[in-house]
């Protein structure tokens, strides 16, 4: 059975961590090992959730730098400290804009559960040996859209946990490239669907350029139906910005009616990008 808005649900009120003196949220910091993830317990977020949560706002800046290459996945959990499960997992937050240089942040909302009581905190892997990135999260205790199911994970597919990146994708300039396969075989009846999406191995972004991310169901990389489509900035000193809009896609699938989940791109540039996909029950 699962989790479903109640009917008082609006917009508010949310909790966060960003305060006045921390405005851009929580430092989280990678373990010191490249590709590897650091602890939750090293990185908690939000010590107590004042209320039940339905929706979770996820804001990850300072993460780029300049000429470089700044892979960074982040994990976000709940759960007392050394006993944490998983919420989000691998969330594709590499190149986010940095406070020092051009403050323009990754973005995500995510329905999600999170009981009253429990404890928020993240954890990140990345390409350097140890990197930074720094998050705001935005606890949303009642939502809009009522009657809509609300998950209680999200699931990164297509993701190299052994590169800190999604699925390696090639868009055409000024048109969209072909499908590539993010899933298949799918095994689960998911319901929602939200993207990552990042600069794969290079380390010189063009500057002003846009690119949109579909996704889409089908038995081969012939026969896809979009199902949903978000739109990535990117910018000077190797920035990329997004997804815009921030929300996911309610698109229901049964697991024994469709073989796989494709991505393609349609960009200003054919530089090979990386997508990560998630998707909830």
């Amino acid at each position: 059975m699962g989790i479903w808005i109640p009917p008082s649900g609006g917009i508010g009120p949310r909790q966060t961590n960003i305060t006045a003196a921390d405005r851009n949220g929580t430092t989280i910091t990678t373990s010191g090992t490249a590709h590897t993830k650091g602890a939750y317990s090293a990185g908690q977020l939000i010590a107590t959730a004042d209320q039940d949560t339905y929706g979770l706002t996820v804001v990850v800046d300072d993460v780029a730098v300049a000429n470089t290459n700044t892979r960074y996945l982040l994990d976000i959990g709940v759960g007392a400290s050394g006993s944490e499960r998983t919420l989000i997992e691998n969330l594709n937050v590499g190149f986010a804009g940095g406070a020092g240089t051009d403050d323009r942040p990754k973005s995500w909302f995510f329905p999600v559960f999170i009981p009253q009581g429990e404890r928020l905190s993240a954890r990140g892997q990345a390409l350097a040996v140890s990197d930074i990135a720094e998050v705001g999260v935005y606890l949303h205790q009642s939502a809009a859209g009522y009657g809509m199911e609300v998950p209680t994970l999200w699931e990164g597919l297509g993701i190299s946990t052994a590169a800190s990146q999604g699925t390696n994708v090639t868009p055409a300039s000024g048109s969209f490239g072909s499908w590539t396969t993010i899933l298949d075989p799918i095994t689960k009846d998911y319901k929602w669907w939200h993207v990552g999406y990042g600069a794969s191995t290079d380390t010189t972004i063009a500057t002003g350029g846009t690119t949109v991310v579909q996704i889409g169901i089908g038995d081969t990389s012939a026969a896809v139906t979009t199902i949903g489509e978000w739109l990535f900035y990117s910018g000077q000193t190797e920035i990329i910005t997004g997804p815009f809009p921030s929300e996911p896609v309610y698109w229901p699938i049964n697991a024994d009616t469709v073989n796989g989940v494709f991505a393609r791109l349609a960009s200003f540039e054919t530089e090979v990008r990386d997508v990560a996909v998630y998707a909830a029950e």
